[in-house]
């Protein structure tokens, strides 16, 4: 049988302190203090990690998709009549229609990013292919505020978020948060939030939303 303070499972002997064994340590711990005496204490700082990087991605862009799509399909068409009648045009059309099916899968590839570096205090804009791209970069001394300009309530149009910075605005990806997403930003950043109510929207129902 097991004895007390003791566990026994399968072979494996588990044990741990009886009562008796915690009254033994509060007793001891307790004879150096009196009534009256003085406790040291200790302040303890303990560094806090800066925030995670927030980036915001934006979709492909279908509109230029389809276009390229649609045209590569036109000369397709074209060509494939011009090789059945051994006409040289074939070969022309076949070139532009590649080209065109190449920008279209360029134009579903390439993506527009924003990227809020905390660490490093700046932004970094960021467009094009995964390893072909450019990028630059603002620093967050130069940002002024997020705007949010809000959808107007019976659904015509979406809301829209904006970086105000020294010389430009920078439009952010469309979102199905923005007021979270903006709120987020705006703490990230530091600065303040501007929000731009639809017309005969009152600003106070807007601000309750949040």
């Amino acid at each position: 049988m097991p004895r007390e303070g003791t566990y026994l499972v399968k072979d494996f002997l588990i044990a741990w302190p009886s009562r008796a064994d915690y009254s033994r340590f509060g007793r001891e711990a307790g004879r150096g203090l009196r009534s009256g005496d003085d406790v040291k204490t200790r302040d303890v700082e303990i560094p806090c990690a800066p925030p995670p990087d927030f980036v915001l991605n934006n979709g492909p862009n279908w509109t230029a998709v389809i276009f390229f799509t649609a045209l590569s399909c036109l000369h397709l068409a074209i060509a494939l009549p011009a090789f059945a009648k051994h006409r040289w045009e074939g070969y022309l059309s076949m070139f532009f229609a590649t080209a065109f099916i190449g920008a279209a899968v360029v134009s579903y590839r390439a993506r527009c990013e924003i990227a809020i570096l905390p660490r490093q205090r700046r932004i970094r804009l960021r467009s094009g292919l995964k390893r072909l791209h450019l990028q630059r970069f603002i620093e967050f001394n130069e940002v002024h505020g997020v705007r949010l300009t809000l959808a107007h309530p019976s659904g015509r149009g979406e809301s829209r978020i904006e970086l105000l910075c020294d010389n430009e605005d920078i439009e952010c990806p469309p979102t199905h948060v923005p007021r979270q997403e903006a709120l987020c930003l705006a703490m990230l950043l530091g600065v303040r939030l501007i929000k731009v109510c639809p017309d005969g929207t009152p600003e106070a129902d807007a601000t309750t939303r949040f």
